[in-house]
């Protein structure tokens, strides 16, 4: 039996419960359900990341530069940041209907990111370095939790394949990529960002930059290779079956990397595949009838953490940004997800585990 979050009766969609949505008719309509959740989970996403690596490589990296910035600012608003404060849905759905289950995991969730901003106050570097482990593992579960839940045991060789290797591996092999490629390709623009988040929410005047491009390289080309290796471990441990279209991933989030500027690869990946494609696993039934309402609904049930969010990197933007540079937005709202990134993986963690697979009898 499923145990999903299911659509709510009313806009204001935070009302959870554990339940069973209704089952997929079989024979045609079960198939048509399938095939329009692989259209639009994995192929159109993939499609977008194709044609933005396409026109960067034809066009040139200028126009990513300058997009770069957008993809995070439309992410604040759009599907990126809201996925994030569906944790309020997730948290709800966790509780059960206890008040005090509520509480008390609203008050770890946020001891969790009063320990990282302490953290990056005291020790930015580590801080940020850390981070970039942690959106590694985050974005590889997330996209291996998408893969069973599209394409089953084609993909993924089923549950007992994905048991056979630590989620390390299948993490570091689905999004060592996504970070490293960008790293090793541009490593000035790259430790440019993590030095002007410093920069910014420490208050540090610019001098000497804290990132080294050549140790961010090193660094960039090391998880390339860690990310080869779990990819190659993986497939040999599957014997090949289904990784056919993780390796079309894996070569579209390189191209995306190599071709575009750092701020613009990793938050179009953000917005177009890793957050969109959470979106999928609090919808009930993400099929064509329901998609925008429950897109719509996930929004406005998030409203909760997704508005106070939002005034404080728009205030952090007002106090530190000297003309308000979208580049200076867009590197803030990366700070937001650095503070709360580890708090969001356990929640989704938990809810991951709470719940069964799709399809289960």
């Amino acid at each position: 039996m499923n145990t999903a979050i299911p659509a709510a009766d009313t806009p204001s969609a935070a009302g959870i419960a554990s339940s069973t949505p209704p089952r997929r008719a079989r024979g045609a309509a079960e198939c048509g359900a399938a095939a329009f959740e692989r259209i639009a989970f994995r192929d159109a996403p993939l499609a977008i990341l194709a044609v933005a690596a396409t026109l960067a490589m034809v066009a040139g990296p200028v126009w990513t530069e300058a997009a770069g910035p957008w993809v995070w600012i439309v992410s604040l608003v759009v599907v990126g940041l809201p996925h994030g404060a569906a944790d309020v849905t997730l948290g709800r759905f966790l509780a059960g209907g206890s008040i005090r289950g509520l509480v008390l995991g609203g008050l770890l969730y946020l001891v969790g990111m009063a320990s990282v901003a302490a953290a990056f106050a005291l020790a930015p570097v580590a801080t940020i370095l850390l981070f970039s482990l942690v959106s590694i593992w985050h974005f590889g579960i997330g996209h291996r939790d998408a893969e069973i839940g599209i394409d089953g045991d084609e993909t993924t060789g089923g549950l007992a394949g994905r048991m056979r290797l630590p989620e390390a591996v299948l993490a570091m092999a689905r999004a060592g990529v996504v970070l490293g490629m960008p790293a090793a390709a541009w490593p000035g623009r790259t430790a440019s960002v993590a030095d002007r988040l410093v920069e910014l929410l420490h208050s540090r005047a610019s001098g000497q930059p804290l990132f080294d491009p050549s140790s961010v390289a090193h660094a960039g080309w090391a998880v390339l290779a860690a990310s080869a290796a779990a990819v190659m471990v993986e497939s040999a441990c599957r014997r090949g079956r289904g990784t056919r279209w993780l390796l079309a991933e894996l070569v579209v989030f390189a191209a995306v990397g190599w071709f575009a500027d750092p701020l613009f690869s990793v938050g179009i990946y953000y917005l177009c595949w890793h957050a969109w494609r959470h979106l999928r696993s609090v919808m009930p039934e993400p099929g064509p009838r329901c998609l925008s309402a429950s897109v719509v609904r996930i929004h406005l049930g998030g409203l909760p953490l997704l508005l106070p969010t939002l005034a404080a990197v728009g205030g952090l933007w007002w106090m530190l940004s000297p003309g308000l540079l979208s580049r200076d937005l867009a590197i803030l709202s990366i700070g937001v997800y650095l503070v709360v990134t580890p708090s969001h993986d356990v929640l989704v963690r938990r809810f991951r585990d709470r719940r069964e697979p799709r399809g289960t009898p």
